[in-house]
């Protein structure tokens, strides 16, 4: 007798993945935030290529490089200072020199449109920088 396979009885509380089969692609992407230093954040990620290639068709972005995005620092401190840091996806993560001490910062992974407008793919946790 074969063996049934477990993936196949794994339940979701997703609608869409229970109708498709197929887990959601916003699940396999994030950015995550770390404190080195005073003067310096480490970004991870992961960001999967379909759901980036989505994306930008979604927005009607034409020729753009797929291995390229934007890390967006916002650094809260009474008011919204943004710091853009452009990457290559491939490289899974990067150091940022930053100047904020004592301010909250967060990260968003995404790119500008043609309009420039960010959109974001991945928000990351907030870290406090310190003094």
């Amino acid at each position: 007798t074969e063996r049934p396979n477990l993936e196949d009885h794994v339940e979701t509380e997703n609608a869409i993945e229970r109708v498709t089969g197929e887990s959601q692609p916003y699940f396999d992407n994030f950015i995550v935030l770390e404190v080195v230093s005073q003067n310096q954040l480490k970004a991870s990620w992961k960001l999967d290529s379909k759901f980036y290639s989505l994306k930008l068709t979604d927005y009607h972005q034409d020729h753009v490089d797929m291995e390229k995005a934007i890390i967006r620092l916002t650094y809260s401190d009474g008011k919204r200072i943004y710091e853009d840091f452009p990457i290559r996806l491939t490289e899974k993560s990067t150091d940022l020199i930053v100047n904020g001490p004592g301010c909250t910062v967060m990260a968003e992974l995404g790119f500008y449109t043609e309009d420039h407008n960010f959109i974001t793919l991945a928000t990351s946790n907030d870290v406090v920088i310190p003094k």
